[in-house]
């Protein structure tokens, strides 16, 4: 059994900003010190340096170095570099024409596109060196693996299409377009590599798909449940929402959870197993919101149950949470107390060795210690 404890002292981060997507990007925790990356740090940093107000823009950052992390702004993907200085010391980097696409790695290199979306070109920036390399190409996504680049290339404004390209020059090495895909209606969600194979997640064609990483052959597929195997009042016979799954490593395994309903595969075996765990779930007012992040033998998500009061008006539970996704059961979890129904939520949690933290819609960190 899990448990936890609150550390106060971090719970309060800022009295000024709303978390816009409600997550962190990073958490380091060294010598009992503790620094959460997140919007309304990076929105500090800003005003630190007179750069403009961007209360109402969303930050993304990626660690490039001890000394240093990368910050994309989404208003308008330019990119600055912020030092871990403790001074809040931020600077714009000159990227020309382009703006920020998407850190795959902030120490290999930062993918940037062009802002022109019909013709769109994509190029590999290394800080210091510059851009790389430029590709005329449509791509929203990256993933890293040894030496290629995996892209989410978009086709008819949907991303359905995957390409592989050496890293170092851009060279396509492989692609895989929309008609290819063994399921119709194929949208990419995310992108998984695990050894030698890359796992692509489709949550509207409820699917996952094995592709050979040095050739892009499509190797196997899972779309349907085991026999006898159904989830949910519909009785779905299908994987569900696959954007709700991670990649747990040491395991060997992708592991789904979303609403009342579990599923993992085994990426030794190819074995797919599912549970709906509705009715252990409603029993203590759960339900998996977030997409969960794995650590050890535990899931953990934020949950929102809707539940009816003794006045016949309808609450929100609103929780933090682990599942023991080998004994399919409940270890742990936080009650939050909140100001209004139906408007406060925690977001997607992280976790950081013995540290498990979380942001609410209302500005504030909640950082919790593990004590066993």
């Amino acid at each position: 059994m899990l448990d936890f404890s609150l550390n106060n002292n971090f719970e309060k981060i800022t009295d000024r900003v709303v978390f816009w997507e409600m997550t962190f990007d990073r958490l380091f925790v060294q010598d009992n010190k503790y620094e959460a990356f997140s919007t309304s740090l990076i929105h500090g940093f800003h005003e630190a340096n007179s750069l403009g107000k961007l209360a109402s823009k969303i930050m993304t950052v990626a660690k490039l170095d001890s000394d240093r992390i990368a910050v994309k702004d989404s208003f308008d993907n330019s990119l600055y570099v912020a030092r871990l200085d403790g001074k809040g010391t931020m600077e714009k980097i000159d990227i020309g024409p382009f703006g920020v696409s998407s850190f795959f790695d902030a120490s290999q290199g930062i993918l940037l596109h062009s802002h022109d979306y019909v013709n769109r070109t994509i190029a590999l920036y290394r800080l210091g060196l510059g851009v790389i390399w430029e590709k005329s190409v449509r791509a929203t996504m990256s993933k890293l693996s040894a030496s290629l680049l995996l892209l989410r290339s978009m086709h008819n404004y949907r991303n359905t299409g995957i390409e592989a390209r050496e890293i170092e020059s851009g060279n396509l090495v492989w692609s895989i377009e929309a008609e290819n895909w063994p399921f119709p209606n194929f949208e990419i969600s995310d992108i998984f590599v695990y050894k030698n194979y890359a796992y692509i997640t489709s949550t509207k064609a409820a699917a996952v798909v094995a592709l050979d990483l040095s050739t892009g052959q499509l190797l196997q597929s899972w779309h349907a449940l085991p026999t006898g195997t159904t989830l949910g009042p519909q009785q779905s016979t299908v994987l569900s929402n696959p954007a709700h799954s991670v990649l747990h490593e040491e395991a060997g395994k992708i592991l789904g959870l979303t609403g009342y309903y579990y599923w993992e595969i085994d990426l030794q075996t190819g074995a797919l197993q599912a549970q709906d765990c509705t009715s252990g779930f409603k029993s203590q007012r759960l339900r998996a919101m977030t997409r969960p992040v794995c650590q050890g033998d535990h899931l953990y998500f934020s949950s929102d149950e809707v539940f009816e009061k003794p006045d016949g008006t309808l609450g929100h539970d609103i929780k933090l949470t682990a599942f023991n996704w080998r004994t399919r059961q409940i270890d742990w979890e936080w009650a939050f107390d909140h100001p209004g129904e139906g408007l406060y939520q925690i977001g997607m949690p992280k976790v950081h060795g013995d540290y498990l933290a979380a942001a609410d819609t209302g500005g504030q960190l909640h950082l919790f210690k593990k004590t066993s």
